[in-house]
């Protein structure tokens, strides 16, 4: 376990009996789903089609937040290679949602949102 650990880090934040959980889904990376949140805080689920991810998303609240993906992920043959380009994924694709709410915001000269416009 200690090599799994050592190849993706975030693996040492989660208890042994987990790890051993994850470790034996194989390359099937639906299987983990309900371990997400210990690997990646504030993520609560992934999108699959045809095998492949393709959004991820985050429930804060009465809050559900989806992100499309950059690009689509395929699985790997080990779970922690493709948690590592899962979180690198993750990584571009906030980047970019990131960017362009700045954009939005400096194209709309700052206008605030009201509550009520964000329940819609």
């Amino acid at each position: 376990m200690e090599t799994k650990k050592q190849k993706f880090a975030r693996f040492y934040f989660v208890s042994d009996e987990t790890l051993l959980s994850i470790l034996s889904t194989g390359s099937n990376p639906e299987a983990i789903k309900e371990y997400l949140q210990n690997i990646f805080d504030a993520l609560t689920g992934i999108n699959f089609d045809d095998g492949f991810a393709i959004s991820f998303y985050s429930v804060m609240g009465k809050f559900k937040e989806v992100l499309k993906m950059t690009e689509p992920l395929g699985a790997k043959e080990q779970i922690e290679t493709w948690l590592q380009d899962l979180e690198k994924i993750m990584k571009k694709t906030v980047k970019k949602a990131a960017s362009a709410a700045a954009f939005d915001v400096s194209i709309s000269g700052g206008n605030k949102m009201e509550t009520s416009e964000l329940d819609n």
